[in-house]
């Protein structure tokens, strides 16, 4: 998990995880809870850019775009 600290994260982790149980679909979301749990819309948050660095030392700092990639590639190899 790239941001372990975030409780919408944690919370619908737990949600999907009891829905999966139960046979029940985890879709559709809405945009609020995205922006709240989708690393790709969360370049801003600094606990993600802090665990993307962890795993990818040359990051640029301050590049969204390098993060977005970045997020891109783990995730390519999660």
């Amino acid at each position: 998990m790239l941001e372990p600290g975030n409780r919408a994260i944690q919370k619908k982790l737990a949600w999907a995880e009891e829905r999966r149980r139960a046979g029940e679909p985890t879709i559709p979301s809405t945009i609020a809870d995205e922006k709240a749990t989708n690393p790709f819309l969360r370049t801003q948050s600094p606990e993600l850019a802090a665990s993307v660095r962890q795993r990818v030392p040359d990051l640029p700092p301050d590049d969204p775009v390098a993060l977005f990639a970045a997020v891109r590639a783990l995730k390519d190899d999660f």
